[in-house]
């Protein structure tokens, strides 16, 4: 019996990561964290202050450098991170060089923008111009398709009368 608790502990160890050594962080909306000595697991994504309507709020946030002074985090929406606060369980204690794997959770607070991601304006902007070249292509072929029409019907007039 003992040694297959034992087992256990070594299958299902938790793994610890050096903090300064994780280039990127992803959060996903309505994941938990994993957790060790918090009683329980935390949301991955929590909004606390300027929080539009959920289906505003961002589902998967990347954040680059996490850790470092100028950490950039993104997400596609018209609004724009505010105040961010990473937060991961020490796997040790709160002040351990490492972090428990899976145990980072993003606080932040939003603001609207007028601005819309690039990302998003790009994908506007090629259906706009799909749809407007599809338009002028059409009407052209319309007004080609009647020129000739009429030029038809003109010519033929014109040939009854000579005849």
């Amino acid at each position: 019996m003992i040694w297959i608790l034992f087992m256990l502990y070594f299958v299902y160890a938790d793994e610890r990561i050096l903090k300064t050594s994780i280039s990127f962080l992803q959060f996903e909306k309505d994941h938990y964290t994993h957790y060790r000595r918090f009683p329980h697991g935390r949301l991955q994504l929590q909004c606390l202050d300027g929080c539009p309507s959920d289906i505003y709020l961002p589902r998967t946030v990347t954040c680059m450098d996490p850790f470092e002074k100028w950490r950039k985090c993104e997400f596609l929406g018209n609004y724009i991170f505010n105040e961010i606060v990473i937060d991961c369980e020490g796997y040790d204690n709160d002040n351990d060089t490492y972090i428990l794997s899976g145990s980072c959770a993003l606080r932040y607070t939003l603001f609207y923008s007028t601005a819309k991601t690039t990302a998003t304006t790009k994908a506007e902007n090629n259906s706009v111009l799909f749809i407007a070249w599809s338009i002028m292509f059409i009407v052209g072929l319309l007004a080609a398709f009647c020129y000739l029409c009429f030029r038809k019907k003109e010519y033929e007039s014109i040939r009854e009368i000579t005849n």
